[in-house]
């Protein structure tokens, strides 16, 4: 049984996809929240592992808030909820880092709040982790979410199949900050989470090429091998683009009710 640190940033009031390019749920950025945040409990209701949420929220409305206490309320394992003083970006991005850092777990999950889990992700992801991990003896990183952009020409590259549990994964070079990974992976390379955190979508950031391919993909590249579930064990609720064209993501959108 894995000790693991769920950690959760989560924000309502701005929508960082806007009108040009909406969210393929059509639904609001608090709808999105309740329903990825309900699959999150869920999934991990589901694992036996010694889990433990950090829910670091970012100035969302206090419906929202009242809203996510009440899903949290239905949680197995605990769950500790950090209001944030610091706004954007740089206050949640960090926050969420330094738990990681500070975790005393054997993994961390960190998790955007537009992630939409089947009721197995946690415990896929997991058990990928450490079945990949001895195979390989190096350390592994785990995304949930096989992005139809890494089958774009500009993204493709030579990856390696194998099987999991349930499915096939595939190794990869490309994540958001969604992901699950061993807290000492943030430690060793602390200077590339602080900058993510501090620079990342500021004007000194964008003049250094502060980014996610720059950052902590670059970590996926050369330090610790990256692996995706095929087909994903969560949806990206975000852009028409990132729709997973042979998952059902209605089926489970669903599920959850709200």
């Amino acid at each position: 049984m894995a000790k693991l640190d769920v950690i959760l940033r989560t924000h309502d009031r701005r929508e960082i996809h806007i009108s040009e390019n909406p969210r393929y749920c059509k639904a609001t950025k608090n709808t999105v929240i309740r329903k990825c945040v309900k699959s999150l409990v869920n999934t991990c209701n589901q694992s036996q592992h010694d889990i433990t949420y950090w829910w670091y929220d970012d100035h969302s409305t206090q419906e929202s808030i009242d809203e996510l206490h009440q899903i949290f309320s239905e949680a197995k394992h605990p769950y500790n909820f950090i209001p944030l003083e610091s706004e954007g970006w740089q206050g949640s991005g960090l926050a969420q880092f330094e738990r990681g850092r500070d975790s005393d777990a054997d993994l961390v999950y960190f998790v955007e709040d537009d992630y939409l889990h089947y009721p197995t992700a946690i415990d896929e992801m997991v058990d990928a982790y450490y079945t990949f991990k001895e195979n390989l003896g190096r350390e592994i990183c785990i995304h949930p979410f096989d992005d139809p952009d890494n089958y774009l020409p500009v993204w493709i590259e030579p990856t390696r199949i194998v099987y999991g549990k349930n499915r096939h994964w595939r190794t990869n070079l490309h994540t958001t900050f969604t992901f699950l990974c061993n807290p000492e992976i943030v430690r060793a390379r602390w200077h590339v989470f602080y900058t993510m955190a501090t620079e990342y979508g500021t004007v000194w950031g964008e003049m250094n090429h502060v980014n996610e391919s720059t950052m902590v993909n670059k970590i996926w590249r050369e330090e610790v091998t990256l692996f995706t579930p095929i087909p994903s064990v969560a949806f990206h609720m975000a852009y028409e683009t990132q729709k997973d064209p042979y998952l059902d993501w209605k089926e489970l959108w669903d599920r959850f009710e709200i």
